[in-house]
Order: structure tokens, then sequence, then C-alpha cells
């Protein structure tokens, strides 16, 4: 994977979190911060995006990798661009975020979150770990296959919801439906 789309409007830089994408010039809500550029691969680490079951953006020395989590994030990723976007208008001096539980099923590496945002998902260990009310709050900045993997499990909770109304419902002869 390679996307040539940098920009010269951010850089590495250290925040009280650690390494982080730092802003150096205003970036306007909808821009392209930077492209996703690395190679795919089979197993997770601390700075890979999940790009689809199985499969891992690695960042390559990218300075993407650096882009901080936030459970109210400045930015996420737009797997059609393959690219960084600002959800919001981003100061120079702050620090680009993205909600790691956009992209990845599971974290290689969990950690307690400091956002302190509202709502703040306290433990960030994957979208497969939150309740089916934040994972609907997230729905519209999910990655295609987290987004595919939620419709999914939503169908599988009404097909089972629908199940168990049936098994419950008086039968016709007075009797109560088998399981």
């Amino acid at each position: 994977m390679s996307a040539s789309r940098s920009t010269s409007k951010v850089c590495a830089g250290i925040s009280p979190h650690g390494k982080s994408l730092h802003v150096l010039d205003e970036i306007a809500a909808g821009e392209v911060i930077i492209g996703l550029d690395g190679h795919v691969v089979a197993t997770p680490d601390k700075y890979t995006v999940q790009i689809d079951e199985g499969r891992h953006l690695a960042p390559n020395g990218s300075i993407w990798a650096f882009a901080n989590h936030s459970c109210l994030p400045n930015a996420r990723i737009d797997f059609a661009q393959f690219a960084l976007v600002a959800l919001t208008a981003i100061r120079p001096g702050e620090d680009v975020t993205f909600n790691y539980l956009t992209t990845e099923m599971d974290m290689a590496a969990a950690f307690k979150c400091g956002c302190g945002a509202p709502g703040c998902a306290g433990m960030i260990a994957g979208f497969r770990h939150l309740s089916r009310s934040q994972k609907a709050a997230l729905r519209p900045w999910l990655s295609d296959s987290l987004a595919r993997a939620f419709e999914l499990s939503v169908a599988n909770e009404e097909d089972e919801a629908m199940a168990d109304q049936e098994r419950a419902a008086p039968r016709r002869d007075g009797g109560q439906a088998r399981g």
C-alpha cells in the first residue's frame, strides 16, 4: 500500500502520551492530513491499522503511526482514500488523534485511555469489547471491516430475539412451543 498524499502541515512530535502527530499549519475539517502508506502484514502490532480481517497496514516508518487515540478525535481514517482526514479544524500546536476503536477488532496492545473525553471508553481493547450502544455510536466512522462485523452482529441479535419470541409464544393448541 502506498499513498503519496502527504502534507507538510504535520510532523512527528512529543506529547504527554509519547510520540505524536503534531500539527504545524491549520488543517480544515474534511482535509486530508496525510496518506497512509506501508505494507500489509498478517499480525498486528502497536502501530498497525487493521484494514480487514487478518490484514493490517504496517507504517514502515511513516509518521502517520504517531497519530494517538482519543475517544473524541479530531481525525478519522478514510479507507476509500487510505488517508487520515480531519473531522474538525485542527489548529497549529494540536496533535492529530483518531479513535482506534473504529479500526481495530482487537488491539494488539490494549491500554487505559487517558483522553478525558465525555463518554471515554476507558479501556481500549478493541471494537469487539464494546457494548452494542458504544459500537452503534461509532458506526459512522468504522472501517468497512468493522462495519460489516457490526451489521452481522446486529442481524444475528435480531434473529435470536425473533427465535426467542417464537419459542415463548403460545401455540394454537394451547401449549408452549419447544425450543
